[in-house]
């Protein structure tokens, strides 16, 4: 009887490591998750930026217009 305790006991330490490990997956995946909204705020941001490179390209037209 004493043997069938040790092999549960070591059943239960590697079910334990298990869900350790898909507990890890999990928290993996949220970060990842994260990221992707991370990823699309810093698109968003680059079309801000290109927007603000057509603002900046229609001042240098009235610049060179207001030149001639």
């Amino acid at each position: 009887m004493p043997h069938m305790s040790q092999k549960m006991r070591h059943l239960l330490r590697t079910m334990g490591h298990l869900l350790g490990t898909m507990g890890t997956l999990v928290a993996n995946g949220e970060a990842l998750v994260a990221n992707d909204g991370t990823l699309v705020a810093n698109d968003e941001a680059l079309v801000a930026n290109d927007g603000t490179l057509v603002a900046n390209d229609g001042a240098l037209v009235c610049n060179f217009l207001w030149k001639v």
